[in-house]
């Protein structure tokens, strides 16, 4: 009896022993995979920490650059307004308002009928256009006649020749209007003005038909 005691005794030891060591072989691998399952958890929050914060600088520098780029456009509206305030302003258009029959000798028209006159560059009381700033102008001019006159008008640059406009009347055919056109270089006191040739005639009335216009393209 004590033989088999002894033995149950041993064996039940040993399956105690055996039980134990499987319990804190369990443990261990459950602690490990802990640990390794809060290693893991942590990692990839930090990662996600790390592109929040990325995302959110990014996001705050991009706003930092969108308010530079705003208000260095605005401090560019400003500069050009004022620039435009400052840049001059010339333009003048006038009308003939009256015939002018034929003469002995070539005249200067008088445009004395003024629709616009900005920068107060065309005088009504010489029909002379003085140039208040060197820049580049435009003139345009029209002559008109109802009769059997011929019309020859010439645009002058002071005393030189620019463009000239002409119209052989003829009996089937008095009643003509004339154009022209130039672009000029001009330095600041320079003329500009229109002459009617001797023996010739241009015709206006309250149709405005005779006109001259001319305005600053830039300075």
């Amino acid at each position: 009896m004590q033989e088999v005691t002894s033995s149950h005794t041993d064996a039940m030891q040993e399956v105690t022993s055996n039980h134990t060591d499987a319990m804190q072989e369990v443990t261990s691998s459950h602690t490990d995979a802990m640990q390794e399952v809060t290693s893991s958890w942590y990692y990839y929050r930090m990662v996600w920490w790390g592109v929040g914060c990325w995302y959110y600088y990014r996001m705050v520098w991009w706003g930092v650059g969108c308010c530079s780029a705003l208000q260095e456009l605005r401090a560019t509206v400003k500069e050009l307004k004022r620039e435009n305030r400052e840049r001059p302003k010339v333009a003048f258009s006038a009308l003939l308002s009256e015939t002018k029959r034929p003469y002995n000798n070539d005249i200067t028209l008088v445009y004395k009928h003024v629709f616009t006159n900005t920068g107060n560059a065309y005088s009504p009381v010489t029909g002379i256009f003085k140039v208040p700033v060197r820049g580049i102008y435009y003139f345009r001019y029209t002559a008109f006649g109802v009769t059997s006159k011929h019309r020859r008008v010439s645009l002058y640059k002071g005393g030189q020749l620019m463009v000239t406009v002409t119209d052989h009347s003829t009996p089937h055919d008095g009643e003509d209007s004339r154009s022209n056109g130039v672009t000029l270089q001009l330095e600041e006191g320079e003329e500009g003005y229109t002459r009617l040739k001797a023996e010739h005639q241009v015709y206006d009335d309250g149709a405005h038909h005779t006109t001259f216009t001319g305005f600053l393209i830039c300075a």
